[in-house]
């Protein structure tokens, strides 16, 4: 699994994992009496669960999920199968520029 391939699969877990534990969520409920007695039960955020399920560190993880949220589909699409998507400090490069910028860099439209 490459580096893109596997930043996808983490956005994935991290809807689910926030789907299951909501105040973990950035800007999440954390007011509620059901969000206060699931802090007491699980603070750990979704990088943090991760990571000690993975033996990543938290850090890795919040960048492989920055790839795949921030880069476009299209452009995921159009870079899927070549030597960038293994290349995590590329892939950072391109889900650090605007759409535009990524657009014209990879020679892609976006519609």
């Amino acid at each position: 699994m490459n580096v893109l391939e596997r930043g996808e699969q983490y956005k994935r877990r991290k809807g689910l994992y926030e789907a299951k534990y909501p105040a973990t969520k950035k800007g999440g409920d954390k007011q509620t009496v059901k969000a206060k007695k699931l802090n007491e039960e699980t603070a750990l955020s979704f990088a943090q669960d991760t990571s000690a399920k993975t033996n990543k560190s938290p850090r890795s993880i919040q960048m492989d999920v920055q790839i795949a949220t921030d880069i476009p589909e299209e452009i995921r699409d159009a870079i899927r199968d070549t030597p960038v998507a293994d290349d995590k400090g590329g892939l950072l490069m391109l889900a650090r520029m605007s759409p535009v910028g990524v657009a014209e860099d990879t020679g892609t439209a976006l519609s």
